[in-house]
């Protein structure tokens, strides 16, 4: 593939979804997470994409809007049933394409 193909795929994706994932590129590209990143550094420093840790987003997506979507959750600790509401928290965070925070006071 030619780096103009996979940075043409890549800028489909991050439209797509607003943001692209290293992980994802690389496994839907085929290929490898450290080609993903240079991809990535490549399309940011044209000005095509932001770089944020992990992936990237389209320019001039409001950082607020990717922040306020991130799951907050503080749990006494990570046993008994809390391990349950954990996982919960994840699949729901997933599900939502957003992140999760996880606290644990002790």
């Amino acid at each position: 593939m030619l780096a103009i193909e996979r940075d043409q795929r890549i800028l489909t994706l991050a439209r797509r979804d607003g943001r692209v994932e290293t992980v994802q590129i690389a496994r839907e590209l085929g290929i490898s997470e450290i080609a993903s990143r240079r991809a990535l550094n490549s399309l940011s420093a044209a000005g095509r994409l932001t770089r944020v840790r992990g992936g990237a987003m389209l320019p001039g997506r409001d950082l607020v809007e990717l922040v306020s979507s991130i799951i907050r959750l503080v749990v006494p600790t990570h046993e008994y049933y809390f391990a349950r509401i954990i996982s919960g928290a994840e699949w729901a965070a997933k599900k939502l394409g957003s992140g999760l925070v996880l606290g644990m006071t002790h």
